[in-house]
């Protein structure tokens, strides 16, 4: 019995040493894992102190970018309404510019002797010598000459007016000296100028070698021209440099 107490007593001393042991095995291993968290947690506590001032760095850069950008915007928006307004005067100042040299262009044809070609300028094909001629004929407004009515809708052909009431449809050049002539509408035009501006002197052989028209026909017209000036002689004398203008509405 004694033997087996001693050797149970031997069993639980082993026993005991070697739960102890372990348990200061574990409290070691506690401990490492402890400090290893710690290590771990101050790594990642640092990487992520690390990122946020990175991530609040860049964003003072985005947001310092984005401002210059919107400062950039804006300036260019200004710019952008500076260039529009400037191009808004310039087309107005082209205009102008254009106006005026059709007026000096127009004023120096009516007060010198110039060729055809110069003259084509002011009146180059047929679109210009209507618009002209209506502005010229109905310059006091539209009245019907079969029912006196003043209100008319564009007619089929250039230029030409339909009555809103009656229907009559009246060309730009009927009741002009033009009406009837198979001269091109600006070479009649030039004839006209050139009769004038010569006070009927110039012959219907030099019109048609300027013209290049038949010289039966420069007189035919050239007669028709002269006798309208004839006619309107003293009203002529107080019309100036466009009275060439006056001769064409009978």
């Amino acid at each position: 019995m004694i033997f087996l107490s001693f050797a149970i007593g031997d069993k639980v001393r082993i026993l005991k040493t070697t739960k102890d042991k372990a348990q200061q095995k574990m409290i070691r291993q506690m401990v490492v894992n402890a400090t290893l968290k710690d290590t771990i947690n101050r790594e990642l506590e640092t990487k992520v102190e690390e990122r946020t001032r990175e991530v609040y760095h860049k964003s003072l850069i985005i947001e310092s970018k984005n401002q210059a950008l919107e400062e950039v915007n804006t300036l260019l928006q200004k710019q952008a309404e500076e260039i529009s307004r400037m191009n808004a005067l310039l087309a107005q100042d082209n205009e102008e510019l254009q106006e005026n040299v059709e007026k000096v262009t127009r004023d120096r044809v009516m007060n010198t002797e110039v060729d055809f070609e110069e003259f084509s300028k002011i009146y180059p094909d047929k679109e210009a010598c209507y618009n002209f001629l209506a502005e010229l004929k109905w310059s006091n407004g539209y009245q019907c000459r079969r029912c006196s009515n003043d209100h008319y809708f564009n007619g089929h052909i250039l230029n030409s007016r339909r009555c809103s009431k009656c229907g009559y449809e009246e060309s730009v050049t009927t009741y002009t000296i033009f009406h009837g002539t198979r001269i091109p509408i600006n070479k009649a035009f030039y004839m006209i100028f050139l009769i004038y501006s010569s006070k009927g002197k110039i012959s219907s052989h030099k019109l048609s070698e300027i013209l290049s028209i038949r010289q039966s026909t420069c007189w035919t017209f050239g007669a028709r021209i002269k006798k309208v000036m004839e006619d309107r002689k003293k009203t002529l004398k107080k019309t100036g440099k466009n009275g060439w203008s006056q001769l064409v509405i009978e």
